[in-house]
């Protein structure tokens, strides 16, 4: 890439892709004009598919799943703030609807806010670590 992207720019896209759901939406860098790409297979199209997408202009942005920030990342919470509790997490994280049950518990020990303050830092640090193993210079504004 010519010129640094926007690290407000990455994050906002893998943002977007994560609010669309787990595989509902893919993210790609566009390695030349530091624009972010949405594609969705599903309905219409976010942005139209550029028709050379497979070339090395554009790098798809790593999902939650890849940067270790699922259930890795509620357990080493889990086992910071609430040690007494991980079997129960991991129970809750055996099934469907986990992370509302998570919350709910996380809400009952006056826990909630600092989880999200501690996934919105681990979501930082990664996309930062990835940024810099992807070779992608970034401008913080």
């Amino acid at each position: 890439m010519n010129q640094p992207i926007a690290f407000d720019t990455i994050l906002e896209a893998f943002e977007m892709a994560e609010f669309g759901g787990p595989d509902e939406v893919d993210t790609y860098l566009d390695r030349e004009t530091g624009q972010t790409l949405l594609i969705s297979d599903i309905g219409d199209g976010i942005d139209p598919v550029p028709h050379d997408l497979d070339s090395d202009r554009y790098i798809p942005l790593p999902d939650k799943r890849e940067l270790g920030l699922g259930k890795p990342l509620v357990l080493a919470f889990t086992e910071a703030y609430l040690p007494e509790h991980l079997d129960d997490v991991r129970g809750i994280f055996a099934r469907k609807g986990a992370y509302g049950r998570f919350k709910a518990l996380l809400d009952k020990r006056d826990l909630l806010e600092r989880w999200y303050e501690y996934e919105s830092e681990a979501r930082t640090s990664a996309l930062r670590a990835w940024c810099a193993a992807a070779g992608i210079a970034l401008q913080d504004e």
